[in-house]
Parts: C-alpha cells; structure tokens; sequence
C-alpha cells in the first residue's frame, strides 16, 4: 500500500515540475500574451453592454429615404443585441485580419484603420477614452464593387461619469446602378 502511494506522490511531483517550469518558459508566456486580441474587442464589449441594457427602454427614430417613424419600447438581451448587429459584425479580431489594420493609440484615442492594400468591409474603428472610460465608440464600413455601394456608420456615446450608454446612431446608404439610392438613419435614446 505504501509503495502505490509514493509512486502516485511521485507522479504529484512530476506534474507540478512541468507545470512550473512551463510557467517560467518564455515561449509559454508570449503565447498567453498572444491570446489577447490583437484590436478592440468590439464584439465582447457590445454583448456585455446587452446585457447590461437588458429589461431597459429605448426611444428610437427611425428614418428610411426621409421618411421618419418614431417609437418606444422595452428590450430584452435579443433585442439588443439585433440592435447593435452592426457593431457585432465590425468587430475584426480574426485571425485574417491579425496585421491588416494600423493602430493609432493616445491618452484620448485608440484608433485601428484598414492599411491600404488590405481588404475588409471594415474601415475605421475608433474609440474615445475618458477618464479610462469608453466614451464614444465608433466604426466605418464600405462595400463596393462595379454595381453597388454601401455605406454603414456607427457611432454609441456613452454619458461621463456613470459610463452607461446616453444613445447611438446607425447611418446606412446603399446605392445600386440601376435604382434609386437609399439611405436609411437609426437613433436609439436609452431611458433608464
């Protein structure tokens, strides 16, 4: 009975001799800073603000080609999160686009801008800091090819101090050669 309890002792032993000199592995540290992402985490900061936001109501406009509809409603997390799908889908931490954008940093500003020569629908991210806090959180989106151009902005701004959501706006534009463009304005106030 002694001898099976040394051996798995032993064993003990062994496992936490490699796990510490793994830690102490240069190597291994590099790849754990690797697993950080590369840009703004835009797609995880939106679904916690979702969350956050869930059970709360909105006063939306809306208005498509000049023609305005104004509402209010209670959202739950889906609803939310189908209302900021644009800013989930211009997240860009994928491993495609690892070195694609250039990044700009200040005290004020965090800035990632497709390089010239790359190609993504995503253009611009920017974020504005105040106090440590997001402040303003914005992208820019183009596709275009011989027939058809789109455009989409976005933009949230969050209130100083408390740092919650105070509205955002969705500004989309889609022109095809052989119709009438179409523009299409979307702006949320967050009523707490």
């Amino acid at each position: 009975m002694k001898k099976s309890a040394t051996r798995y002792y032993y064993f003990f032993a062994c496992i936490l001799f490699f796990i510490g000199v793994q830690a102490c592995n240069p190597a291994s540290r590099e790849a754990s800073e690797a697993d950080e992402p590369a840009y703004f985490p835009m797609k995880e900061y939106v679904e916690v603000l979702a969350e956050q936001l869930s059970g709360k109501n909105v006063a939306r406009q809306i208005t498509v080609n000049g023609e305005t509809e104004r509402k209010e409603d209670l959202f739950e997390l889906e609803d939310w999160l189908n209302e900021f799908d644009f800013f989930i889908q211009n997240d860009i931490n994928r491993p495609a686009l690892a070195s694609a954008y250039a990044t700009t940093r200040s005290e004020e500003y965090l800035i990632h801008e497709l390089k010239e020569g790359e190609k993504n629908k995503t253009r611009k991210l920017v974020v504005r800091y105040e106090d440590g806090q997001v402040k303003e959180l914005s992208f820019f989106e183009k596709k275009e090819n011989f027939f058809y151009t789109s455009e989409i902005r976005g933009v949230m701004f969050f209130n100083s101090g408390d740092g919650y959501l105070s509205h955002y706006l969705v500004e989309s534009f889609q022109d095809v050669i052989w119709s009438k463009p179409n523009r299409m304005v979307v702006q949320g106030y967050v009523r707490y």
